[in-house]
């Protein structure tokens, strides 16, 4: 692993936060030098022989999911010390229980990449040991082959003025109300070398909103959210979510509503990425309020973590 002299590993989840860099006294987490897995992903190519040819014709490529070997230094004062540490970073790692996130934080501008990571083995018996040292080689997996960084972009779109409501003239039975939709629009920039997944949230008063990555792909919803309400759309690859939440109720798990057959057809959240580069949104909506906002938020994305 050859990341620079001023970059921390950083292990967190729910359960706690550690930085794998020792103190003064040497106390502490480190990450040795032999650490592996931070690069870029391995590529996976579909082969089809080719019947009565030489060779294979080349089908889908893509970057797959991986390995890591974590080797991590632990020093303390006292066996119940490292005992304590142990039992912090088991906590933290969360066995058997989801993802924890790896970092590479610059300690000098705070920014740096990260990827979410399971834990498989290496916690069951040390490489080697001391009475204040012990030496654990961690084995983890990550879904997602890219990096991503710390640091997010974002962009927030108010509804558009020219947004209105009315009456169709002459009036009709039954009477039809005509709405014009405005747009606009803004830059938003993924400074990474991979495209990036966007989530997508929507601040009522708001019906029907649309968003639009120009030349990429556009996102409709059906339905409307009340004033208090704010609908977020995560394309996380692992399991994307659609959820609606209340800003004058306690944002608990029981309190959000599933959002899903709001999504319109032909959406998608496979679709919610973004190339490299500068692209711009689009934001349609109805709200004869003018307060209702849609706000697009991304990682810089990389092939490795270096």
């Amino acid at each position: 692993m050859n990341h620079l002299p001023h970059q921390v590993a950083v292990l967190e989840s729910e359960h706690g936060r550690i930085e794998l860099a020792r103190t003064r006294p040497g106390i502490g987490y480190r990450l040795t030098d032999d650490a592996e897995g931070f690069g870029a992903g391995l590529v996976e190519n579909e082969l089809t022989p080719r019947l009565g040819r030489r060779g294979s014709m080349r089908g889908t490529q893509r970057e797959a999911a991986g390995t890591m070997m974590l080797p991590i230094v632990i020093s303390g004062r006292s066996r119940a010390e490292i005992r304590a540490m142990v039992t912090e970073l088991t906590r933290v790692l969360k066995l058997a229980q989801g993802t924890a996130r790896l970092s590479l934080v610059d300690q000098e501008t705070g920014e740096g990449r990260y990827r979410d990571i399971a834990y498989t083995s290496g916690l069951e018996t040390p490489a080697w040991s001391s009475p204040t040292t012990v030496k654990y080689i961690l084995d983890v997996d990550y879904m997602d082959p890219w990096a991503y960084s710390t640091e997010h972009g974002q962009v927030t779109i108010p509804v558009a003025p020219s947004a209105s409501g009315g009456l169709i003239a002459p009036i009709k039975v039954p009477i039809r109300v005509a709405r014009s939709v405005g747009a606009a629009d803004r830059w938003g920039t993924n400074n990474g070398e991979m495209p990036a997944p966007v989530t997508l949230r929507f601040d009522g008063p708001v019906s029907d909103p649309e968003v639009t990555l120009q030349g990429q792909w556009t996102f409709r919803v059906n339905g409307s959210l009340e004033w208090d309400e704010y609908l977020v759309i995560e394309p996380d690859l692992t399991e994307p979510t659609a959820y609606v939440y209340s800003t004058t109720r306690p944002e608990s798990w029981s309190q959000r509503r599933a959002a899903y057959t709001m999504i319109a057809t032909g959406s998608r959240l496979s679709d919610l990425v973004m190339p490299p580069g500068q692209h711009a949104f689009t934001f349609r909506a109805y709200d004869p309020t003018y307060t209702a906002t849609m706000t697009a938020t991304w990682p810089h994305t990389y092939q490795s973590m270096q």
